[in-house]
């Protein structure tokens, strides 16, 4: 059972990341990325990385608007999102691309495993899994539990062959690993 505290506190953080990613979205639209992928990238990275986001899109990333970037290459100088960025933030920023692109990746397919659920077994669900193992799930857990001990699982739960447990035994269904 996941306690009450934690629950409220997952529930702020999902608003706080809600609330970052729209701030960043309003102004990405009034002021667009230089690079367009950059435009998507920043609120999604605010939807996990709420503040520390939000403060690393207002001090460093508007430094890479279309508008300062244009006018910098109007004047021969370099863009100011390189001049002026120091590199462990590029390297943040650098890792965004990859995190966003996690996110966006979850957020689709846990509606897509919701709306079609044909997708879970395709990728496992009661051949791997004895239970979905998602948030879209009515379970969270991996079948056996986490929790579970070799000494804890019953002899008929247990292959044949490997003597291993049935969900952590590949081949248990319908013949014996082996």
């Amino acid at each position: 059972m996941i306690p009450t505290w934690l629950h409220g506190l997952a529930i702020v953080a999902l608003l706080l990341g809600a609330l970052c990613a729209a701030v960043i979205l309003v102004d990405v639209i009034r002021h667009p990325q230089h690079m367009g992928i950059m435009n998507v990238v920043w609120p999604v990275t605010a939807l996990f990385g709420t503040v520390i986001a939000l403060w690393g899109y207002f001090a460093y990333g508007r430094l890479a608007t279309h508008e300062k970037a244009h006018a910098a290459m109007q004047r021969h100088k370099e863009m100011p999102s390189k001049k002026e960025t120091p590199f462990p933030v590029m390297v943040a920023k650098g890792a965004s691309h990859c995190g966003s692109g996690c996110t966006l990746g979850d957020i689709i397919a846990e509606w897509l495993v919701f709306f079609v659920p044909t997708i879970a077994i395709w990728f496992g669900w009661r051949s791997l899994f004895d239970e979905k193992c998602s948030p879209s799930g009515s379970s969270t857990t991996f079948s056996p539990s986490s929790s579970a001990s070799p000494s804890s699982i019953s002899p008929s739960s247990r292959c044949g062959t490997c003597r291993s447990a049935r969900a952590w035994c590949r081949r248990s269904r319908p013949t014996p690993c082996r």
